[in-house]
């Protein structure tokens, strides 16, 4: 930073000024000095107007860059409602497309952190019209989810979990440990709502998508565990215990080969689960006999008398 400052105090008509002052301006937000990393980013819009026409598009392009990182840095400092209004206008700009996409996406991401959720859903849906392939999309339905849950709005936030999980295996593929990330972590958190609020059925379909996005046990057992915690709490036993059984089977398989600490957690959870059952449905013949009405004795009626 004082290498900076001192070289934009002797040298001010510098052709490289701007450049200096977009720098400096970074240096200052990576300090968290945050006022005077916006002023000094302001100073290269300013400075870009007193240099050479001949190199027009490199100051124009710092121009548009400091815009940038002026919404940057407002949504660094926490001021989110100022980083939404800087970025919006930013994504009007004439930028490359991946700049205008994130941009489009930042826009939104300051709305939900600012609570304006209305806002949000509404930049949300137009980001993923307009920028479908953008690397951003998956944590983009992740916000769109958490938003519309906070809204209240359950069966919209249950169809965008869907297509998350439902994503286009070209999209996916391009960044599968993003995309798997975000699926994760947008089917357990939607999910685990429905699940204690009492939807299990719309728990039960989400946990089941994203068993199937994976063979990897690391992956799909959690998932299959939660699917027959489900099947628990919607009466259907006999499907419980084939998930528990599967958990237990897969634990025992991997038994000899030093399974992963998860795994062998979830092996003896399971196998818990099994026996709770068996003792619940043992409990539960025991008080249906203690409890069943006897049968009644035969009531005969007296022999009447031969007629006279």
């Amino acid at each position: 930073m004082a290498i900076y400052e001192r070289y934009i105090k002797e040298y001010p008509d510098d052709e490289r000024l701007p450049d200096a002052l977009l720098d400096l301006g970074r240096t200052l937000r990576d300090m968290e000095v945050y006022p005077m990393a916006i002023s000094c980013l302001y100073s290269v819009i300013n400075s870009t107007l007193k240099f050479p026409s001949q190199d027009f598009g490199h100051y124009q392009l710092l121009a548009k860059t400091a815009q940038f990182e002026i919404a940057q840095t407002y949504f660094e400092s926490g001021d989110f409602a100022s980083a939404a209004k800087y970025f919006s206008r930013v994504r009007l700009l004439e930028l490359a497309p991946a700049d205008r996409a994130r941009a489009h996406f930042m826009a939104a991401f300051a709305q939900q952190l600012s609570g304006d959720n209305q806002g949000a859903v509404a930049t949300l849906h137009t980001y993923l019209e307009e920028w479908p392939a953008d690397k951003n999309v998956p944590e983009a339905r992740y916000l769109l989810a958490t938003t519309l849950r906070q809204l209240k709005r359950p069966q919209e936030a249950l169809a965008v979990t869907f297509d998350l999980l439902r994503a286009e295996h070209a999209n996916s593929a391009a960044d599968p440990a993003r995309w798997a990330y975000w699926q994760r972590r947008t089917g357990n958190q939607v999910a685990n709502e429905f699940f204690q609020n009492g939807d299990a059925l719309d728990a039960l379909a989400i946990y089941q998508g994203l068993a199937a996005l994976s063979s990897n046990p690391e992956w799909r057992l959690p998932d299959t565990y939660q699917t027959a915690l489900c099947h628990e709490r919607l009466g259907q036993l006999d499907l419980a215990r084939s998930d528990y059984r599967q958990i237990v089977a897969a634990g025992n398989a991997a038994a000899g080969h030093a399974p992963p600490a998860e795994v062998s957690e979830l092996a003896r959870m399971a196998a818990w689960r099994l026996a709770h059952l068996e003792w619940r449905d043992n409990t539960d013949r025991t008080f249906s006999t203690l409890f069943s009405p006897a049968e009644s004795p035969r009531v005969t009626s007296p022999r009447q008398p031969p007629p006279s």
